[in-house]
């Protein structure tokens, strides 16, 4: 655990500007990838870059004006998110999740093991060993939710750790999962995407698909949105898991939908940035990035945000855009670098943060305004 000593001087003036839906990967617990903040605006400028030891290989979150994110190397950060001071880093065993943060409590993964952090000091409050490779975690109502390669959904006690059950699906589960109306929503490796009772484990319906699931879950308005590695993305009514729209794409989806102002946003592996309508699944328009996408977009103040990977094969030359959402034309775009296109964005403010990559020996959480 390492300490700056900025980081007293920092939380001794910090506000609480940012709202909750802010504390863990694609926002808020239901994952809608929806935020409160209006971006920045044109010219980009790069308002910091902090490094850090190794990549970022999960979306960065920001709470209180404070930028968590965890890396490739097994560490976890916490910067001033006015300017990429570091305030305190703590190293855990492998690679680190995107965190979710509750209660001044920062939640992450790293490798077989979920950790719980204090948000002021990266002090350890508990561990919980689970099975290798665990997803991203939920927060919701003093339970944590995560999933692993052991095919177990786990929940867990967020205060102090202790298992409150945990649920076999039938494959690995890499899917960071979602929460809403008491129901945690999740998809596996096994092709399928289960409703699950958040106090119990206990099924309540599951939708197979043609292929492995390893995107999140958003779920808005009665429904939950879903990719597939079978190349479609899904609606399906979130209390009987029945379908109601399918929308076929010409490639592998990893990215989770955004939802926001009756539209879902997604990308696919074949380079495209979709809009659907909400209720009906229709293409709204689509955008054609000329790159791989493989992450999860992030939407705010009418302007989605995404990173995309010009070369799959190395992951190089990844770079951050931003579309208007009405019409899917391009505003910017803000080369990155590196692997940076695997994770996505967050928006807070008018700032949005982004990972970079300068070469072997320098890796960046960016701040754009």
């Amino acid at each position: 655990l390492t300490v700056e000593s900025e980081s007293e001087k920092y939380r001794a003036k910090k506000n609480s500007s940012t709202k909750l839906e802010a504390s863990m990967f694609k926002g808020g617990a239901n994952r809608s990838g929806e935020y409160s903040g209006s971006g920045p605006v044109k010219p980009i400028e790069v308002e910091w870059r902090s490094d850090i030891s190794s990549k970022l290989m999960h979306s960065p979150v920001v709470v209180d004006d404070i930028v968590y994110a965890g890396s490739a190397g097994g560490k976890v950060y916490a910067l001033n998110s006015g300017t990429g001071q570091k305030l305190w880093s703590s190293q855990l065993g492998d690679v680190a999740t995107a965190p979710a943060v509750s209660q001044n409590t920062v939640y992450v993964g790293g490798g077989n093991k979920i950790y719980a952090l204090d948000a002021e000091t990266g002090q350890e409050r508990w561990r919980f060993k689970a099975g290798p490779d665990v997803s991203s975690p939920a927060v919701a109502n003093g339970t944590l939710y995560f999933g692993s390669r052991d095919d177990y959904v786990y929940a867990l006690d967020a205060e102090t750790g202790q298992e409150q059950w945990r649920f076999k699906a039938g494959d690995r589960v890499s899917s960071p999962p979602a929460f809403a109306q008491g129901t945690v929503y999740i998809g596996s490796h096994d092709k399928r995407i289960y409703a699950l009772d958040a106090e119990t484990g206990q099924e309540r319906w599951s939708f197979k698909t043609g292929l492995k699931v390893t995107s999140s879950p958003a779920v808005v308005k009665g429904l939950v949105y879903i990719g597939s590695f079978d190349q479609s993305v899904y609606a399906l009514d979130a209390e009987t898991g029945q379908e109601r729209w399918r929308f076929e794409t010409k490639d592998i989806i990893t990215s989770s939908p955004a939802v926001d102002n009756g539209n879902v946003y997604f990308g696919n592996w074949e380079g495209y940035i979709y809009s659907l309508d909400a209720k009906t699944g229709l293409e709204q328009w689509r955008f054609e990035t000329g790159s791989m996408v493989e992450s999860s977009p992030a939407v705010a103040e009418g302007v989605v945000y995404f990173v995309g990977i010009n070369d799959a094969d190395t992951y190089r030359s990844a770079e951050t855009c931003a579309l208007d959402s009405e019409t899917g034309q391009k505003q910017w775009c803000f080369k990155t670098g590196g692997r940076s296109g695997i994770y996505s964005p967050v928006v807070d403010g008018e700032t949005v943060y982004v990972g970079g990559d300068e070469g072997i020996q320098k890796k960046n959480v960016i701040a754009l305004r």
